[in-house]
């Protein structure tokens, strides 16, 4: 009885360091694109908040983006790598920061936000900025 007792110990501890040192651990849905993600678990655990989803190495990820507005065309209101942009999911636009690019048919749908001197561009239906990267972006 003190053997099977030792074993199962042996074993519920076994199990929980594997478990700490992440063996076994889920590290999402595997993807290549951002598009992989639109409607991954991730995008769905996330809730309803029109969220925004991403490759990020290989794995998806999804987060409710932040409201934002420009008030000033040369200071971001969203962190580092993001930008204020409207959002057309959902019933109503809204604007929210972006960390991924932004999808555009013509240089008039970017961003009011200006990283720099220059402006906005659409090229190959996304909208560029001269030295600015997105915080997610596809190679």
């Amino acid at each position: 009885m003190a053997i099977r007792l030792r074993n199962r110990t042996a074993i519920v501890v076994a199990a929980m360091l594997g478990l700490w040192l992440g063996c076994g651990d889920d590290e999402g849905t595997a993807c290549a694109r951002h598009t992989d993600c639109t409607n991954s678990q991730e995008a769905m655990d996330v809730g309803r908040c029109a969220p925004e989803a991403a490759c990020v190495e290989g794995h998806c990820r999804a987060w409710c983006p932040q409201t934002c507005s420009v008030a000033l065309e040369d200071v971001n209101p969203c962190e580092e790598g993001y930008v204020c942009s409207e959002s057309v999911s959902g019933v109503e636009p809204r604007t929210t920061c972006r960390a991924t690019e932004i999808a555009c048919d013509s240089a008039d749908q970017c961003p009011l936000y200006r990283p720099g001197d220059g402006a906005w561009s659409c090229e190959d239906n996304i909208c560029r900025f001269p030295g600015f990267s997105y915080l997610y972006e596809e190679e």
